[in-house]
């Protein structure tokens, strides 16, 4: 808000007013969102928090995370296991030190699994 002194003009600059050249901004501009969240504030945050649950909901709830992290060690584990087996077998046919067969069975696992969803 401009013009509050004795004889000023009375000017009110709404948020995410434009500049159409320097040292001046038009009272006749805004950003339409900085706008709404100045007028409407408790309404913005409960669309974003809406959305940010939403979001931390995706792919998996909150209540199903546990079990499912539990299960994904569970299987890291079976398959360092079987790394660990078939690196050994590498090294006993003379293969040399099996890192060529581990590096070979880790790029074949990374092509497998699903791109992460895309974000938004």
């Amino acid at each position: 808000m401009r013009g509050v002194r004795v004889g000023e003009r009375l000017s009110i600059v709404w948020p995410g007013a434009q500049s159409s050249s320097p040292g001046y901004i038009s009272e006749h501009t805004c950003d339409p969102l900085a706008l709404l969240a100045a007028l409407l504030p408790d309404r913005m945050l409960s669309l974003v928090m809406t959305e940010v649950e939403r979001m931390a909901n995706d792919p998996l709830p909150l209540a199903q995370r546990a079990p499912r992290v539990a299960a994904l060690e569970r299987e890291l584990d079976e398959l360092h296991r079987v790394e660990e087996v078939l690196v050994a077998a590498e090294i006993a046919a003379g293969q040399g030190r099996g890192e060529g067969f581990a590096r070979r069975l880790i790029n074949e696992d990374a092509a497998r699994i699903p791109p992460a969803p895309p974000a938004g």
